[in-house]
């Protein structure tokens, strides 16, 4: 009796990117450099973890175990 609900209904609002808006308000933001660096690397190896690994496996064999801590571990609070 369960139907799958849609992506709408999950979701409070749908956002098609790139969104340029988010973008211009980050490029606006001085003096903050090295913190969006370190930003952007942390999301980047969220959304492609699959790199990592793969450049692990590729320079680092046998390093499974770090590397799952590294995907795994908790957000930094600095």
């Amino acid at each position: 009796m369960s139907t799958k609900p849609t992506l709408d209904e999950l979701f409070e609002y749908r956002v098609n990117y790139p969104d340029f808006e988010p973008q211009g308000r980050l490029a606006r933001l001085i003096g903050l450099d090295e913190q969006k660096q370190r930003l952007a690397k942390i999301l980047g190896l969220l959304v492609n973890s699959s790199g990592l690994t793969d450049w692990a496996k590729k320079f680092h064999p046998g390093s499974e175990a770090l590397l799952d801590t590294v995907l795994r571990r908790p957000p930094s609070s600095s």
